[in-house]
């Protein structure tokens, strides 16, 4: 299975062109930190709509632990059959999309 190159930009990365790369100088921009050590990192404006979905999501967090409580004490058991199958499916699905 291949990665898709422009999934990477559209969530604001470059694509590794390792190939390309020239090895870090001394005294380039990326080795240089701010006075106190802080790093400033700008997002780009898609992961920025990104963070402001996952903020405005509700999260049900007395459901999560219940979850939680449910697997600890052994009452909700996982089927790793039924994980597989639904990746199957999944995969299968997105295969009959692309053709």
């Amino acid at each position: 299975m291949k990665i898709d190159p422009s999934l990477l930009t559209q969530a604001g990365l470059e694509p590794d062109s390792t190939a390309s790369r020239k090895p870090r100088q001394q005294g380039d921009k990326a080795d240089i930190l701010p006075a106190g050590g802080d790093i400033q990192i700008r997002l780009s404006p898609t992961l920025q709509g990104i963070e402001k979905t996952l903020a405005a999501t509700d999260v049900n967090t007395s459901h999560i632990e219940a979850i939680k409580q449910a697997l600890a004490s052994g009452q909700y058991q996982i089927s790793s059959e039924r994980i597989a199958n639904g990746l199957i499916n999944s995969t299968l699905q997105t295969l009959a999309e692309g053709e």
